[in-house]
């Protein structure tokens, strides 16, 4: 596989992880309201009320900004909506027409976006929702907060590693093709720009009939809209029977009809495309900023050209099937591991230090039990847990949060859009992990997950990055003794490393893309790491509820 693209899904994780809490604080404000999923479920009341009672307490975030923003929901001001005077010749270069896209599934009417060309700017509504949601040309998403009586914007989803992800993530569960999203990602980043600023209303001025021109669709027609016959695409994957995409007389697209039954995700969901003139207004806000956003956006965003490292964890987690509102029996410290002190890479443990713009974030790994504490390094913030069986605990007021997150299965659809195009066919990553778990600790089977960061030290090797290509190996002394050190050699990444110590340890991942940020590891033992006995705990499942809301809703 190339090793860009191995570097970026590197930096989409460490992105992922810096973002939980902030998409947990966003849910019922942001990403409930914006996004278009249309076949994953929707979240449950009770999701709601954690959210809404629990997740403040947990994150706490600090209004930095002295205006009280708009205290109208239906007021307009013609003057806020100040993206649109960034770059504008080169968004409306872009973003040439007015588009509506109407979302439904089996189940009845789905969320609605209308987009303005003139401001470069969308409006969504959601069903039950009275209050729209607004996006801009910046990628700021606008939300009404009614207990403030203001409009809020966050700009979490506007990073670079956001802007890759969320189209990747979005072909792999429709089955996209993806180098039209990957060639509009460069062109515009060439100028400045973002794409999935406005998530799927891009499909609009991305997709053409000759894309799908392909081995993987069957090319009819189908009657339009408006009358006549339009060119229709039948998808040949048996897992997509019945899914179609159809595009007008004009060559634009009219409308996707999707019957999932993989893996990620089941079950069916349209995308009707119409080019209607729309006028969208977008309100007066206060910026509010999520803990750790700047670290998000900035510290280790990704370029969608190249990265900073290599990764196998975005594999499809063939083991995880738990449903979304169970816990796991086990008892999350139970020891399912034997160090052998012998083996140099049975590690006694794992101490992960991620550095990036002033910030710091120590994880720390009990080998034996696969738990895991994630310190912020802040004092206002309590340490995050995870263990084994995919969940991750935060401390609250009322007891704590125990959230599902399963970063393999989150990452899989992005794999799934890469697959064949760009990365290695036929690598059986579950067993490269099993074997590796098998061979140097002794267990059965590896853990559902592999824990954020930390468990990085498990999956990189010199082997594995000698065979990518890209990367100038060369010895240097370092603990007393010889390290391998693996250069990226070309690309904006140019001079990014990944250290390995004398043993094959992996020692240190350094991003110049990611404005110098890096992550050290060293092997101390954690055996007396535990995961907290919380009581009065409230469950959320983040792939189901939150990582599905951000592809759609």
């Amino acid at each position: 596989m190339k090793a860009k693209l191995v570097l970026i899904i590197v930096c989409l994780i460490v992105s992922g992880f810096s973002a939980e809490a902030q998409i947990l604080k966003k849910l019922k404000k942001t990403v409930e309201k914006t996004t278009e999923k249309v076949l994953l479920k929707k979240t449950e009341q009770k999701t709601e009320q954690v959210v809404e009672n629990s997740i403040d307490s947990v994150i706490n975030p600090d209004a930095e900004n002295s205006s009280n923003g708009n205290p109208n929901p239906n007021s307009k001001d013609p003057n806020a909506n100040k993206a649109k005077l960034i770059n504008t010749e080169a968004k409306r270069a872009f973003y040439t027409s007015d588009v509506v896209v109407l979302t439904s599934d089996s189940k009845g009417k789905g969320s609605e976006y209308y987009f303005d060309s003139d401001e470069i700017a969308a409006r969504g509504e959601a069903p039950n929702n009275d209050n729209s949601i607004f996006i801009d040309s910046e990628g700021f998403q606008y939300g009404y907060n009614e207990s403030k009586a203001r409009w809020e914007k966050t700009g979490l989803f506007k990073s670079d590693a956001m802007a890759f992800m969320m189209p990747m993530m979005s072909m792999g569960l429709l089955k996209l093709p993806a180098e039209p999203t990957l060639d509009a990602t460069e062109k515009l980043k060439d100028q400045g720009l973002n794409l999935n600023t406005f998530q799927i209303v891009e499909w609009a001025f991305i997709y053409k009939p000759e894309h799908f021109r392909s081995e993987e669709y069957t090319e009819t027609t189908g009657p339009c809209p408006g009358g006549g016959t339009c060119p229709k695409f039948l998808y040949n994957d048996p897992e997509y029977k019945g899914s179609w995409v159809m595009f007008d007389k004009q060559g634009r697209l009219s409308e996707i009809y999707a019957n999932v039954n993989t893996q990620q995700a089941k079950g069916d969901g349209t995308y009707k495309f119409k080019y209607e003139p729309v006028t969208v207004h977008v309100p007066s806000a206060v910026e509010v900023k999520q803990p750790f956003q700047d670290l998000f956006a900035k510290g280790l965003d990704a370029d969608p050209n190249s990265s900073n490292s290599g990764s196998r964890v975005s594999e499809s987690n063939k083991s995880s099937g738990s449903s979304s509102n169970t816990t796991p029996t086990s008892d999350p410290n139970e020891k399912i591991a034997s160090i052998d002190p012998d083996n140099v890479l049975s590690f006694p443990g794992v101490t992960a230090i991620l550095e990036a713009q002033g910030t710091k974030v120590t994880f720390m790994l009990n080998t034996e039990t696969m738990a895991m504490k994630m310190d912020l390094n802040d004092p206002k913030m309590k340490p995050i847990y995870f263990d084994r069986h995919n969940y991750m605990y935060m401390e609250n007021d009322d007891g704590c949060i125990k959230a599902k997150l399963d970063l393999n299965k989150a990452f899989a659809q992005m794999e799934e859009g890469l697959k064949d195009k760009t990365m290695t066919a036929g690598m059986d990553m579950e067993k490269i992990r099993s074997d590796y778990y098998k061979n140097n600790f002794g267990m059965k089977g590896s853990p559902a997950n592999v824990t954020p960061i930390a468990g990085w030290a498990y999956l990189y090797n010199p082997e594995f990055l000698e065979a990518q290509g890209e990367f100038e190996k060369s010895n240097v002394a370092c603990d007393g003794g010889s390290c391998q050190k693996y250069v990226m050699s070309n690309g904006k990444g140019k001079g990014s490393f990944v250290l390995f110590d004398q043993y094959g340890r992996l020692k240190k991942i350094y991003s110049t893309e990611a404005k110098g940020g890096s992550v050290t590891y060293s092997y101390p033992s954690h055996s007396d790491l535990k995961i907290p006995e919380f009581s009065n705990c409230q469950f959320i499942d983040i792939n189901e509820n939150i990582i599905g809301k951000m592809m759609g809703g």
